[in-house]
């Protein structure tokens, strides 16, 4: 029974270890991304800047995300 108890508990803990890493990773990937967003928007504003209301523009060439 003690065996049995012990392969469970090491089996929850390598699920738990492998739980934090995701959560960790996740975290990293969504931070970036959002960084990536920021990117894009201050792209886009300065764009619309520069465009000065110069005849029209190239339209949105957005993604919708």
């Amino acid at each position: 029974m003690k065996q049995l108890a012990a392969v469970l508990l090491a089996q929850i803990a390598e699920r738990m270890r492998a739980t934090g890493e995701e959560r960790r990773k996740s975290a990293a990937a969504q931070e970036k991304l959002d960084q990536l967003r920021a990117v894009e928007r201050s792209l886009l504003l300065e764009r619309n800047r520069n465009a000065g209301g110069a005849g029209g523009g190239g339209g949105g060439g957005g993604t919708g995300r």
